[in-house]
């Protein structure tokens, strides 16, 4: 599978199946997501993590529209407002967080 794509963790409360396959051992999920997830599972709360896989450290548009899938399938779509110029505005981000890295260019 070509990066960028999505892996799933989730508590044992979530009785659902994640919208897309489980993080494959042995990767791991570190940092605040982790612990978020640890504290959802400690305090018996149903959570979802989905973590995005890509070849790069710096931020791309195509790492952002992995995360679309999920926009629509999850309850948040009842809350979601389309965005006509959401392609526009999210290259602009991209480009004002990989501006500084040119390091190597």
């Amino acid at each position: 599978m070509q990066p960028p794509f999505l892996r799933a963790l989730k508590s044992a409360k979530f009785a659902g199946t994640p919208l897309c396959p489980y993080v494959e051992q042995p990767n791991v999920i570190a940092g605040l997501p982790a612990q978020l997830l640890s504290s959802c599972q400690i305090h018996g709360h149903r959570a979802v993590l989905y973590c995005c896989y890509t070849d790069t450290i710096y931020l791309t548009s195509a790492m952002m529209k992995t995360y679309i899938p999920l926009l629509n399938s999850t309850p948040i779509k009842d809350v979601i407002q389309k965005n006509p110029h959401a392609e526009k505005e999210l290259k602009k981000i991209v480009a004002l967080h990989t501006s500084h890295n040119t390091l190597y260019l």
